[in-house]
């Protein structure tokens, strides 16, 4: 027999494996804490253009000139179910949309 101590032996040694010891046992090393933890992540996304937006701007149009455009009011009646169209200037028109279709164009 030799006289390596075993694991049932007093004094045996076990492989370290990054141990602390504390009050209430033997816990693992935790791994290092991410220092930006709770902070807000800030990815600034590329403005894109509504539909509307690109229309007004085809026509040339300002926010002081779209009520009087009537190129503008045909497209907003086509298009108002299906895309964003600011609610002052639907209310100007008297243009009302359906709540109940989806934004998608399928319905």
């Amino acid at each position: 027999m030799s006289n390596k101590p075993t694991s049932c032996q007093p004094g045996a040694q076990f492989p370290t494996r990054k141990l602390l010891y504390s009050r209430s046992g033997i816990t693992r090393r935790r791994k290092p804490e991410n220092p930006n933890w709770g902070r807000p992540i800030f990815h600034h996304a590329p403005y894109v253009a509504t539909a509307f937006e690109q229309q007004v701007q085809e026509l040339g149009l300002t926010e002081q000139t779209c009520v009087a455009s009537e190129e503008l009011r045909q497209w907003c009646k086509r298009n108002k179910d299906r895309c964003y169209i600011p609610e002052w200037l639907l209310k100007a028109w008297g243009i009302s949309v359906d709540p109940n279709v989806s934004g998608s164009g399928k319905t």
